[in-house]
């Protein structure tokens, strides 16, 4: 028989990590699911020992701010599944005996207090110092979790596992693309995150316009194409290509009403950052001369990072610049390992491919 609750909580979930001001809806319906009457995600931070943010059910703002001011320090529940795997769910009442709980400062004074009593709680991702945690509260008079309830939650917890991952990796991902944006906006460049067949990811507000203008780059069926048949063919052998992790490759597309050169484009490989490949465009009529700050704008560089990638540019070796600049070697090269980070490369011809659309 088809468990529909089941289907439409996956369905949300996976919809939630994409679109996170559904979470609370989501989580919400899986609290109830599983038996439980408020939720609590909660993000913690091992190095501050302080929480970096909490989702949490409706209404129950007052005691979150009392669990983040004192009781998230002494809670027993999340100092147990901390230490434990991630994914393996842990029910209260299978971990702490009657008689510590009465002894005990946190659900005495704290869940006690709220009304409440028992929990599942499970550790989802383990990310550097931080922790991102789930907690199922139960009300203190509905009594234990049965077991069928404790085994919805571990059937679902690879599903939300992987949901919060996504969801993770997608704010990251809006960080730095609304960072990207702004510097390459302001240096006139449009960027275009595609997957690796095409389909758009994200375009920043010149690549935008770009699109609209519809004369050398449009949108068909959702994926990025040349306007220009020819074009349209190296394009996506290009993109093709950086997905697969080849060299970046550069190109110039014709315009329908512009003509030959309309716009000039790297098509980098971005794996790490991007779920495929990023098209850096210069439209003919943007700037040509490139300089150290317009470098360190275009791909937040700071200002050695920026140097470093100038001398690139011209033509110097890391080793003859860090003669000219009387820099150590090592010096150089974490210089270049930044580079290599902000313009999503692994080498340095790579670089010096994305760096050089400033010239075009």
């Amino acid at each position: 028989m088809k468990d529909t609750r089941y289907d439409n909580i996956l369905g949300a979930l996976y919809d939630s990590a994409t679109h996170p001001d559904s979470w609370r809806t989501t989580l919400t319906d899986i609290a109830h699911w599983t038996g439980a009457n408020e939720f609590h995600l909660l993000r913690w931070n091992n190095a501050t020992q302080q929480p970096v943010f909490n989702v949490h059910s409706e209404g129950v703002e007052a005691a979150i701010a009392q669990y983040s001011a004192y009781f998230a320090t002494i809670d027993p529940r999340r100092m147990l599944v901390a230490a434990g795997p991630a994914g393996e769910v842990s029910a209260c009442q299978r971990q702490f005996e009657e008689r510590y709980v009465e002894r005990s400062e946190f659900y005495q004074d704290f869940l006690g207090a709220w009304g409440m009593r028992r929990s599942l709680s499970t550790l989802l991702i383990q990310d550097g110092d931080e922790q991102l945690m789930l907690g199922l509260i139960r009300a203190s008079e509905r009594g234990a979790f049965e077991d069928e309830e404790i085994a919805r939650l571990e059937r679902l917890m690879p599903h939300l596992q992987r949901a919060c991952r996504i969801w993770n990796d997608t704010e990251r991902l809006h960080e730095q693309a609304a960072l990207g944006d702004q510097a390459a906006g302001s240096a006139g460049l449009g960027w275009i995150g595609v997957d690796r067949i095409g389909t758009l990811v994200h375009a920043n507000a010149l690549a935008e316009r770009l699109l609209r203008e519809d004369d050398s780059l449009v949108l068909r069926g959702g994926r990025l194409h040349a306007a220009d048949a020819d074009d349209a063919e190296r394009l996506q052998s290009a993109i093709a290509q950086a997905a697969r992790g080849l060299p970046a490759r550069e190109l110039t597309l014709r315009g329908r009403r512009s003509g030959p050169h309309a716009c000039a484009l790297s098509v980098v490989g971005t794996a790490r950052t991007w779920p495929g490949v990023l098209v850096i465009v210069r439209p003919r009529d943007a700037a040509r001369t490139p300089s150290a700050e317009r470098l360190a704008q275009a791909f937040g560089l700071t200002a050695a990072e920026a140097k470093v990638a100038l001398a690139l540019l011209n033509g110097m070796t890391p080793a003859e610049y860090a003669e000219s600049a009387s820099l150590s070697m090592p010096t150089v090269r974490t210089h270049l390992s930044a580079i290599y980070a902000k313009t999503c490369t692994r080498r340095q011809a790579e670089a010096v491919q994305v760096l050089r659309a400033l010239q075009l």
